[in-house]
């Protein structure tokens, strides 16, 4: 596709910043290394980078329930970190195996979004710098819902006209106001 070697110009770019310095580690929260000011609870900021795919249908978008992280417990869409030299796509695709066993049929343009999250999915305060990218996909096959990888626990369909959103994750929550649901904040 032609957007991979843009692809591996924004994955060198994110390795040589020190905001996103552990880009591609297997750690799915990595302090920044370095003098950085804490906050008033003296936490350090943690910062995470990966790529993730929207699965709609009928009105129900496919999410993983996280098993660990700062979004434990929660709904989370189906994605992860970049491997090093991995394209958006090639991420994306290796990461809807591992979670719910699927096959990119069709994949839309790239969005993305950073936010801050200054509380686990527990309470417990944290400073955790989350920055994606995300796509709309279509998958070959319907996923398998019993798929169980290192830091997921299955997967469910969640219902966006009636949905519990409080079971979403900061991640979940961003990327559903583009659906123009009148059950979105």
């Amino acid at each position: 596709m032609p957007d991979f070697q843009s692809d591996r110009e924004i994955a060198r770019d994110a390795l040589e910043t020190s905001a996103f310095a552990n880009y591609g580690s297997s750690d799915l929260i990595g302090d920044v290394p370095g003098d950085h000011p804490q906050d008033a609870d003296g936490l350090l900021p943690t910062y995470h980078y990966g790529i993730y795919g929207r699965i709609i249908e009928a009105r129900r978008v496919l999410l993983v329930r996280k098993t660990r992280g700062p979004y434990k417990g929660l709904l989370d869409v189906p994605g992860g970190t970049p491997q090093s030299g991995e394209s958006r796509h090639e991420t994306l695709s290796r990461e809807l195996r591992e979670e719910v066993g699927g096959e990119i049929a069709s994949r839309s343009f790239w969005h993305s979004c950073t936010f801050t999250v200054e509380y686990s999915s527990e309470g417990d305060p944290l400073q955790f710098h989350h920055y994606s990218h995300w796509a709309d996909v279509t998958l070959v096959s319907p996923p398998n819902l019993h798929y169980f990888s290192n830091d997921t626990g299955g997967a469910h369909w969640f219902d966006l006209d009636g949905g519990n959103l409080s079971e979403l994750s900061a991640l979940a929550k961003s990327i559903l106001p583009t659906l123009g649901s009148a059950n979105n904040p």
